[in-house]
């Protein structure tokens, strides 16, 4: 297996993790609730960005030759600066600069071998660094911080409910992402026979979600109309799935991936021209009588998230 690639896959995977702990969370709880000691998720998303930009800084200079001037950072005395710098952020700025700082740290690494990647760098405090161990402690950062949200959620007992537009783009973003790293795993020539996902091969699960978002994408159609959302599905999610996977067995890649892309860009139309009130809105579902456009695009975040991590255990195993 590619170690970059795979390594590129479990940072996609704790920052979608990351999201996935705010969907669904309010925008009073988000900038208003403390999940580690005074800090909201807000500012959790602003620390997240700091680091980020740290690591980008160390990138650069490493590949400059200039190792030797990367800073030591005291990591409490810079969190407690950090803080204070960013607390009056709004979330809209913080939730940006997540997305811009992880942006700018991948874009780095994207051209480089996986050589350039583990060779060691010796700092001016005489730690051994790679690009590679920054890149990992991106993912170890990530993982450690999904932790305040959901336990804090856990123990307050916080049902979810709909939250933010940015928020949730976001977590869209990083679902995709995360569900595209480890499809990148599967060589090209193994595409259409190794199985992934029990008897479905890399197009089969594709255009199953790229199915999927186009119900979903009807569903909000009929939610606008003041239809009631979901009509026309049987009931039967086993059955539907097979239908549909049936049905598309034997297409070209390139239909089945510009279905799946279609879908999404689609999907993201719809959601960025409705702001927080319309996606928050109750509208009558085959399944609920309460139900919201809010939840419906929580439902597509899940499904990126669980086949990605199908993937995962299918590749890694």
């Amino acid at each position: 297996m590619n170690e970059k690639s795979e390594l590129l896959a479990r940072l996609a995977s704790e920052r979608a993790w990351l999201w996935w702990e705010l969907v669904g969370l309010s925008a009073e709880t988000l900038v208003g609730q403390p999940v580690l000691g005074d800090w909201t998720p807000k500012d959790l998303l602003a620390h997240v960005a700091f680091w980020d930009d740290v690591s980008s800084e160390r990138v650069r200079l490493a590949l400059a030759g200039r190792a030797a001037e990367i800073p030591y950072l005291d990591l409490n005395a810079t969190n407690v600066q950090v803080y204070a710098e960013r607390r009056d952020w709004p979330l809209a700025q913080a939730v940006a600069e997540c997305q811009r700082a992880r942006d700018d740290f991948l874009a780095l690494l994207e051209p480089l071998t996986w050589e350039e990647m583990t060779r060691p760098y010796t700092l001016s405090w005489g730690d051994p660094r790679s690009i590679a161990d920054w890149a990992q402690r991106r993912a170890w950062h990530d993982a450690d911080h999904k932790k305040q949200p959901r336990n804090w959620r856990e123990s307050a007992g916080i049902k979810n409910v709909p939250g933010p537009q940015c928020v949730l783009l976001a977590a869209l973003t990083a679902g995709r992402a995360e569900l595209l790293a480890w499809a990148a795993l599967v060589p090209e020539a193994e595409r259409a026979t190794r199985l992934v996902c029990g008897q479905w091969t890399l197009p089969d699960v594709l255009g199953h979600v790229a199915d999927w978002e186009l119900f979903v994408l009807e569903g909000l159609r009929q939610m606008a109309a003041g239809e009631v959302a979901g009509t026309g599905y049987g009931g039967d999610e086993e059955a539907w799935n097979w239908d549909h996977v049936r049905a598309r067995r034997g297409q070209p890649w390139e239909k089945t991936w510009g279905d799946f892309v279609a879908a999404r860009q689609k999907l993201l139309a719809v959601l960025e021209g409705l702001d927080d009130a319309a996606l928050a809105r109750p509208v009558p579902s085959l399944w609920s009588a309460e139900d919201s456009a809010y939840m419906w695009a929580r439902v597509c975040l899940a499904h990126d998230r669980e086949h990605a991590e199908g993937l995962s255990r299918s590749l890694t195993h």
